[in-house]
């Protein structure tokens, strides 16, 4: 497994996630590469099963993005990612 370090720590990504698959699948492929996952979920949207699959989660109502934001800084991530129709975009 290659793992992707920024300033000799592992890299970390902030993942927006909604629902549908996309979460699920970005999720596989980054922890493939050693990437810390940290999870934005949100109540009635994000899929339950998405928490055995984070280093963190935390859950947001929609509209919460000051505290979505607050959060990711907190867990020190470094990129970010939004499922279901979103673009990549940096925190």
């Amino acid at each position: 497994m290659k793992v992707l370090l920024v300033n000799n720590e592992p890299r970390t990504i902030g993942v927006i996630a909604g629902n549908g698959i996309y979460p699920e699948t970005f999720i596989d492929a980054a922890r493939a590469r050693g990437v810390r996952i940290i999870i934005a979920a949100f109540k009635g949207e994000t899929s339950e099963d998405l928490e055995s699959l984070a280093d963190e989660i935390k859950w947001f109502r929609v509209g919460q993005l000051g505290g979505v934001i607050k959060f990711f800084r907190k867990q020190w991530v470094t990129g970010q990612a939004r499922g279901e129709g979103g673009g990549e975009g940096r925190v």
